[in-house]
């Protein structure tokens, strides 16, 4: 796995040693961080406003969607703090989010750019090691969740859960007995005649039934 890290960015080197994120250091032309083939651009926020005004940042937008299928602009401080310093509007600001993630090169690879903003450096390790991860690992691909939807239990499956509980009673003779008697309560009343004359229920087994019902436990 390729990690290219632009040697101006020797700032970012000390946390990236600290969290062991592997790299490699580079002459990068384009991007300050290359993962695998994907463009990482890492602004301040005083650096990206300051970009945006001077039509900078058009540029760097511009070359990260030729040179990338896939490349990140990652927006580092406090958004709040650093429009109270500049010229720029939050609305201007915002707005500026979505083109760059919306607009691509006109010719080259025309990739996406997906902006990302994150308060500290320490936020940016983070990212750069996730990033890492999910490429080295090869878990680039989201798949549905399949939710189960839970059945609904009906009385009546309940009562004959409760019935199949007795000795030799399978499904089908829960579910004759309770043609015959219809409630757990006549059931368990029943007499022994009563229940040897019971569909699929002989002799042996109604008289389990019976003694079971019957049996005093004290």
């Amino acid at each position: 796995m390729k990690f290219f890290v632009d040697y101006r960015e020797s700032v970012i080197f000390p946390l990236l040693d600290k969290y062991g994120v592997p790299y490699e250091v580079r002459n990068l032309e384009v991007a300050d961080y290359i993962i695998d083939g994907i463009g990482i651009e890492r602004k301040t926020i005083t650096d990206y406003l300051n970009s945006l005004m001077t039509g900078r940042l058009n540029n760097q937008l511009y070359n990260l969607s030729y040179n990338f299928d896939l490349s990140y602009l990652c927006v580092v401080g406090y958004v709040s703090e650093g429009l109270i310093y500049s010229k720029i509007s939050r609305k201007a600001y915002i707005s500026s989010l979505v083109g760059s993630s919306l607009k691509r090169a006109n010719d080259g690879k025309m990739g996406q750019v997906v902006t990302v903003n994150l308060e500290t450096d320490y936020d940016f390790i983070f990212f750069l090691k996730a990033l890492h991860k999910k490429l080295s690992e090869g878990d680039t691909v989201r798949l549905p969740i399949q939710r189960v939807k839970k059945k609904v239990v009906t009385d009546y499956e309940l009562a004959k859960t409760v019935i199949m509980a007795f000795p030799g009673v399978s499904e089908v003779r829960a579910e004759n007995i309770l043609r015959k008697f219809g409630s757990i309560k006549s059931f368990v009343n029943a007499s022994f005649e009563e229940l040897s004359k019971t569909k699929g229920i002989g002799e042996v087994t109604a008289r389990r039934i019976f003694n079971l019902i019957n049996k005093n436990f004290q």
